[in-house]
């Protein structure tokens, strides 16, 4: 981190967790070289808020390091154990901000946690006065708090209230991707009215499995009061389904909820790019905002408006999103683009009209062979890791070729 940054930037409203619960989706594994140039990248665009990861073990306290060593602009989180050593490795790579968990379910304290909440909650203490002695902001993640535990998660903000002047900030996950919008802003209600007035910032975390991560978060931002961050991925890309999509949720917040933020939206899609090659998964063509396919046009009827006025069926402005609109020659295409190219091409509308059927007519065995052949490469190729029937069935063949 640059020494000449302020020692604590100011929160945002965008808190870009890509390098955390995004490199948790399956068969991620950034290097520290990638996570460093990730984050070079994403402040080159104007993000001021970022997660680093959970630097655990060796490898990922390198990769947070070399992440934290590369920041100019941003405040920085890191996710640590609720554990003395936890909090020295948060410390220890030189971020602002500590990120704990805490289970809000019966269902996760018996099946993922295995204590009791008196034992997690006595840790958890223990960690927010040492996170406060070196002087990081503490943020409080309720897991599973869409589950709605409300006995739970009561029982785990009292036990915090005596320590509200060492919390900066709670974040309440919807861990499982359940939640409806209105259940979102009806959640976060009880959690605000149980604060009793306590000035801590509230952050919301959603997940896709439902398709409502967007949706959920934007009611989460339209809330009165709205949260104060909420959190995204670049390409929505995280665990299952993945998380709320950055590039969705800053184009929304600025054309739709007019709230300015500090990020170039004309240069989202390069961002973009670079993650789907270091997570090694395409972004789907119909991707909002980022999609290679959201600003072509092949109906007839479509390029008829469009070419009069852009806005006949774009609400979207590609200039502002650093893309152009494009016209395809294709089965749906009529005659006003036909005349269009002819005249751009000087030849007569006849010629492009041969070149439309031949288009048309063309045979599709290669292109679906060459689709096949690459999503199956794709698919071998896209996780650093092995499902583990397939790692059984490996140990197994290498087992008897060595006996």
């Amino acid at each position: 981190m640059d020494e000449e940054t302020s020692p604590s930037p100011p929160p945002d409203v965008l808190l870009d967790t890509t390098l955390r619960d995004g490199e948790q989706a399956p068969g991620v594994a950034l290097t520290p070289e990638e996570k460093a140039e990730y984050v070079r990248r994403a402040e080159d665009i104007g993000i001021r808020y970022i997660e680093v990861g959970f630097p655990q073990n060796s490898f990922d306290f390198e990769s947070c390091l070399a992440a934290v060593e590369s920041s100019k602009h941003s405040r920085l989180v890191a996710m640590a154990l609720t554990t003395i050593e936890g909090v020295e490795r948060v410390a220890d790579i030189g971020v602002h901000e500590v990120l704990f968990v805490v289970p809000c379910s019966t269902n996760h304290l018996k099946h993922v946690y295995g204590k009791t909440i008196q034992r997690l909650m006595a840790d958890l203490q223990d960690s927010i006065e040492y996170a406060s002695y070196k002087r990081l902001s503490v943020n409080i993640g309720l897991e599973d708090a869409g589950q709605r535990d409300t006995s739970t998660i009561h029982y785990i903000l009292n036990c915090l209230l005596p320590l509200a002047n060492k919390i900066q900030c709670i974040t309440v996950p919807d861990t499982r991707g359940q939640l409806l919008p209105m259940e979102v802003g009806d959640l976060i209600t009880s959690i605000r009215q149980r604060l009793h007035g306590i000035d801590w910032r509230i952050a919301f975390h959603g997940h896709n499995d439902l398709g409502l991560a967007t949706a959920n978060s934007l009611a989460a931002l339209q809330m009165d009061p709205p949260v104060d961050s909420i959190h995204v991925t670049t390409c929505g890309f995280g665990e299952r389904a993945g998380n709320a999509s950055l590039e969705q949720l800053a184009t929304i917040l600025e054309l739709k909820l007019g709230r300015r933020t500090s990020l170039q939206l004309d240069r989202l899609r390069s961002l973009t790019e670079y993650v789907e090659e270091i997570f090694l998964t395409p972004i789907s063509a119909h991707a909002p905002v980022v999609g290679s396919k959201v600003f072509l046009h092949e109906s007839a009827l479509h390029q008829k408006g469009m070419l009069k006025d852009a806005g006949c069926y774009q609400y979207l402005d590609p200039m502002r999103l650093g893309q152009r609109t494009k016209m395809v020659l294709g089965k749906h295409s009529g005659k006003r683009l036909r005349r269009l190219i002819a005249e751009s091409a000087k030849c007569s509308e006849n010629r492009v009209c041969k070149l439309q059927r031949a288009l048309i007519n063309s045979d599709k065995g290669p292109a679906k062979a060459i689709l096949h052949e690459s999503i199956e490469s794709i698919r071998r190729c896209s996780m650093i890791g092995m499902e583990a029937e397939g790692a059984v069935s490996h140990l197994k063949s290498s087992t008897k070729v060595s006996s």
